[in-house]
């Protein structure tokens, strides 16, 4: 097993790419949570979805859209931290919309 420095990258390689029905799924489930969050003053949902892999550019989570560092801070995040987090999730919503075909 390949050691790494920053423990949460084990957790999400996949050798198996998720396929596209998980994927919109999934974006869909979290979509829903993003309306949802962004109604809440406290006690802030997790946007993880259980679909725990990075994407290709090993930028965001293939699942909730959060980076590695969004997904590390969350615990320890204040719920007005987490709701910047949510923004950033329906911004990236929105571009993976505006770009699908």
């Amino acid at each position: 097993r390949k050691r790494t420095l920053f423990p949460y990258t084990t957790l999400f390689r996949s050798p198996r790419r998720p396929r596209c029905k998980d994927c919109m799924n999934a974006m869909k489930m979290l979509a829903d949570r993003a309306i949802t969050a962004g109604a809440m003053h406290e006690n802030i949902p997790s946007p993880c979805v259980s679909v725990c892999r990075m994407d290709a550019k090993r930028e965001f989570c293939e699942g909730c859209l959060r980076s590695i560092e969004e997904i590390r801070a969350w615990s320890t995040s204040t719920d007005v931290q987490k709701k910047i987090i949510w923004s950033h999730i329906t911004q990236r919503l929105q571009a993976r919309h505006a770009s699908t075909p």
